[in-house]
């Protein structure tokens, strides 16, 4: 039960990566997350991620096991969402920089959407106005 004074309130995504570098510079470059804490330790890497000016979250976090990078994805969840503007302009981007093409940008009910894979697999969706 939660105290109503205080509602809980949505804080993160985490995505397991294979390779840090990579995946920072992918989601830096196609819809401009910037990491704004690391947290490590001997087994594991994390970084926080959010858009400039939302420091405090949400965040798209990834993680990176050091010691058994090797990850399986599996079908139990979904992609991870992201309001743009310019649907087909971003999906040309992010296919430009490493994405890989999973649906082509669509109308549906009054909103333009496209899905892609990042360069590791993880489904990204992005939904905008239609029209």
């Amino acid at each position: 039960m939660t105290d109503a004074a205080t509602p809980p309130a949505f804080g993160f995504v985490k995505i397991i990566v294979k390779d840090m570098a990579r995946m920072l510079e992918f989601y830096d470059k196609v819809v401009g997350l910037k990491a704004v804490n690391t947290i490590e330790s001997d087994t594991y890497l994390e970084v926080l991620c959010a858009t400039p000016g939302m420091e405090k979250g949400p965040y798209v976090i990834l993680f990176y096991h050091k010691h058994d990078p090797e990850i399986t994805l599996g079908n139990g969840w979904g992609p991870i969402g992201f309001w743009i503007t310019g649907v087909d302009s971003m999906y040309k981007h992010a296919l430009a920089n490493g994405a890989t093409p999973y649906k082509e940008p669509y109308d549906s009910s009054g909103f333009r959407i496209a899905y892609v894979y990042d360069p590791e697999g993880h489904e990204i969706e992005l939904v905008g106005s239609a029209g």
